[in-house]
C-alpha cells in the first residue's frame, strides 16, 4: 500500500497576531506539522501559533529571507512543504487540490495563483501573479535571494520543468494599506533591494523590484527609472517578463503617457500573445484616447479571447466582466444606450453581485423611456425575484438616485410588510423614505426620520452607514430650514464620522451665515470632498439660494483644481452649460483640466 504522503507548514513571522489565526485557520485541517519561525514578535503572534500546536523556532533577523525561508524548511519532517506568510489564507478549495497532488510523481513543486488584495477594502482592486508554495521536502532545493526569494536547485541544475501550476487561489492581504501602513514594508524592503543593487547593479530582477517598491508608493516616475533599467536587460523568457511590460504601461497610464503605454503593451502582445490583461489595458487606453472604434475593437477582442493563461494573468476577469462593463460605458458615452443595456447586461451575466451595474442600467433605461412606470418595469427586469427584500431596497435606491422621487416614494409609502416596517430591513426603508421626503422638500418627515436614524446604534445594513448618512442630512435640513437644532447636530456629526466632518460642517454653516472670517482651521483635501458630497445633494435637490451661499467655500481651498470640482457638481446635476463654463474658467484662469472635464467639454461643444 503506497505511503500517506505528509504536509508541512513552513511559515516567517514577525508581529502577525492580526493575521495569524486566520492564516492557520484556512490550513490547519490539511497540514500534519506547523513550523513558525519567529523572527522577534512583541505581540501574540507565538501564542496564537502554539494555539494551532505549531513548533516554534526563534529566529535571529539578518535581512535574508531566504536564510530564514530555508532555516524553517531544514525543521519540517514531512514530505512536502507548504510556504505561506501570515497575511495569506489559502481558498476554501484548497484541500480537495491539494492532497491528490501530493501523491504525484512528475512534480516536485507547484505554483498557486495569488490573489493579491489593494487599497483599502476586499472590493478596490485585486492583482493576481503565480508563486511558488509547494515543495516536495526530498532536500534537492533550497531558496536564493535576500528578498524576493527565487528557488533552486542545490545541485545547480534546472529545475523549472519539475514545477507545475495549480488552479488554486491564495488570498493575500498585505498590500491592503492599512497593511502596508502598519509594517512600514516599503522601508523594510527598499534598503535591501539598495543594498543588494550596490553589489550587482546591472541585475534585472533586483531592479524590477526596486520598481514594484515605488510603483506601490504611486511614484510612477521614480518606479520607471527602475522599470527602464530592467526592461534594458529583461529576457522575454523571465517569468517576471510579462509582469514587467504591464506595470511599465501602467505607469505610463498613470503619468498619461499614452502612447508610451500602448507601445510597451503592443509589445507584450507580441511576446504574449494570449495574455489578454494586455489586450484590456490597450483598450482601456485607446478609450482614453477617444479612439473609440479602435477602442471598441480591442475590448470586444478580450471578450473572445477569454481569460489569460495564469502565467500571464495579472487582473481578474479582464476576458470576462472588465471588457463587458468598460463596453456598456463607452457605448452609453456615445449615447447608443441599447449596445450600453447589451454589454452592461454581459457584465452583470458576469458578476451578479456587482450591483453597480444596476445603477448604471437604471440610468440608461431613465434615458431611453419617457414613461417612468416604464423604466421601473424593465429596472426589475433584472432581478431574478423583484419582490425580495434586498432587491426591492436596492430598486427604491436606484430611483432616488435617478431622481425619480415621486415614483420612489410612492412605492416606499406602500411598502407594509412587517420586515420592511418593524424588522430586518426597517432601517433601510426608514433611510430611503428619509431621503425621497428630502428630495420632495418635504422636510418635516424627512428630518422625523433622519433624526431617528442618527441615534442609532451601528449595524450590518444593505446599504451602509445609515446613522452617519441621516446626520449629514440632518444638517442640510437645519441649514436650509436656518433651525437652532445645530449644536446638537454639530456633537452627533463629530460623534459618527469624526473630526474632518465636524469641521467640514462648521465651515459651511458659518459660510452660510457670512462668519466665514471666524473659522481658522484651512479646508484640506477631506473637508473639501465632504463639501462636494453636501453642495451635490443641495442642488439635486433644487435649493439653489443655499447652494449659492456655500460656493466661497472654494476660496478657503489652496487647491487649482477648485473649478474643476465645481464644474463636476454642476454636470452630475444637469447644468451642462455651467459645468462648460467652469471648465473654461479653469483653463483660463488655472492653467488646469482633466481627463474627466475634456470628456465633458467633447460631449457638449462637439
Amino acid at each position: 500500500m503506497e505511503k500517506k504522503q505528509t504536509l508541512g507548514l513552513c511559515m516567517i513571522v514577525k508581529n502577525e497576531e492580526k493575521n495569524l489565526r486566520r492564516c492557520l485557520s484556512s490550513v490547519a485541517h490539511i497540514v500534519d506539522e506547523i513550523i513558525i519561525v519567529d523572527t522577534g514578535s512583541e505581540d501574540q503572534t507565538v501564542e496564537i501559533a502554539e494555539e494551532f500546536g505549531a513548533a516554534v523556532y526563534s529566529y535571529q533577523w539578518n535581512n535574508d529571507f531566504s536564510a530564514a525561508r530555508n532555516f524553517s524548511i531544514r525543521q519540517c519532517t514531512a514530505d512536502w512543504v507548504l510556504l505561506l506568510d501570515a497575511d495569506e489564507e489559502l481558498g476554501q478549495e484548497a484541500g480537495n487540490i491539494l492532497i491528490p497532488f501530493l501523491s504525484n510523481q512528475d512534480f516536485d513543486g507547484a505554483h498557486f495563483t495569488i490573489h493579491n488584495y489593494m487599497g483599502t477594502n476586499l472590493s478596490d482592486n485585486i492583482n493576481i501573479h503565480i508563486g511558488l508554495r509547494l515543495i516536495r521536502n526530498n532536500g534537492k532545493y533550497h531558496f536564493t535571494g535576500e528578498i524576493h526569494e527565487q528557488i533552486s536547485c542545490i545541485t545547480g541544475e534546472t529545475c523549472i520543468n519539475k514545477f507545475t501550476i495549480l488552479d488554486m487561489k491564495l488570498h493575500h492581504y498585505g498590500y491592503m494599506d492599512d497593511e502596508v501602513n502598519a509594517k512600514q514594508k516599503r522601508c523594510r524592503n527598499i534598503p535591501i533591494l539598495e543594498s543588494l543593487l550596490e553589489k550587482d547593479p546591472e541585475n534585472s530582477f533586483t531592479l524590477f523590484n526596486m520598481g514594484n517598491e515605488y510603483l506601490a508608493m504611486e511614484d510612477f516616475k521614480k518606479a520607471l527609472e527602475y522599470y527602464d533599467k530592467a526592461y534594458s536587460k529583461i529576457h522575454v523568457q523571465e517569468a517576471y517578463a510579462p509582469h514587467l511590460f504591464f506595470r511599465m504601461a501602467n505607469c505610463h497610464d498613470h503619468l498619461k503617457e499614452y502612447e508610451k503605454a500602448l507601445s510597451y503593451l503592443n509589445e507584450g502582445l507580441e511576446y504574449y500573445p494570449k495574455c489578454t490583461d494586455f489586450e484590456y489595458v490597450k483598450g482601456c487606453v485607446l478609450k482614453r484616447l477617444k479612439r473609440y472604434s479602435l477602442a471598441i475593437e480591442s475590448l470586444k477582442k478580450c471578450m473572445e479571447m477569454g481569460e489569460a493563461p495564469l502565467t500571464t494573468r495579472f487582473v481578474n476577469d479582464c476576458g470576462t466582466y472588465r471588457p463587458a462593463a468598460a463596453l456598456g460605458e463607452l457605448y452609453e458615452d456615445l449615447s447608443d444606450y441599447d449596445k450600453a443595456l447589451e454589454y452592461y447586461h454581459k457584465a452583470l451575466f458576469y458578476r451578479s453581485g456587482e450591483y453597480v451595474l444596476l445603477y448604471r442600467i437604471g440610468a440608461v433605461l431613465n434615458k431611453i423611456y419617457q414613461d417612468k412606470n416604464t423604466v421601473l418595469e424593465k429596472l426589475m427586469e433584472y432581478f431574478a425575484d423583484p419582490d425580495y427584500e434586498p432587491n426591492l431596497i436596492l430598486t427604491w435606491d436606484i430611483l432616488l438616485n435617478e431622481k425619480l422621487y415621486d415614483l420612489a416614494l410612492a412605492k416606499l409609502e406602500a411598502e407594509d410588510r412587517s420586515s420592511m416596517q418593524n424588522g430586518k430591513y426597517r432601517l433601510e426603508l426608514e433611510f430611503l423614505k428619509g431621503k425621497a421626503y428630502f428630495y420632495t422638500k418635504k422636510y418635516s418627515q424627512a428630518r422625523t426620520l433622519f433624526l431617528r436614524l442618527s441615534m442609532e446604534d451601528e449595524r450590518e445594513t444593505i446599504i451602509p452607514r445609515i446613522p452617519e448618512d441621516s446626520i449629514k442630512y440632518l444638517f442640510l435640513i437645519n441649514l436650509i430650514n436656518k433651525t437652532d437644532q445645530m449644536p446638537a447636530v454639530f456633537k452627533r456629526m463629530e460623534e459618527l464620522n469624526g473630526e474632518g466632518w465636524y469641521y467640514t460642517c462648521k465651515l459651511l454653516y458659518e459660510i452660510h451665515a457670512q462668519h466665514v472670517d471666524s473659522i481658522s482651521k484651512p479646508c484640506n483635501g477631506e473637508m473639501i470632498a465632504g463639501a462636494i458630497v453636501l453642495l451635490n445633494i443641495l442642488l439635486k435637490t433644487g435649493e439653489y439660494e443655499v447652494f449659492q451661499s456655500l460656493l466661497p467655500i472654494f476660496n478657503k481651498v489652496n487647491d487649482r483644481r477648485v473649478l474643476l470640482y465645481l464644474s463636476k457638481i454642476y454636470y452630475a446635476n444637469g447644468f451642462s452649460d455651467m459645468a462648460v463654463k467652469s471648465i473654461l474658467r479653469s483653463i483660463k484662469e488655472m492653467d488646469v483640466i482633466d481627463e474627466e472635464s475634456i470628456r465633458i467639454l467633447w460631449k457638449e461643444i462637439r
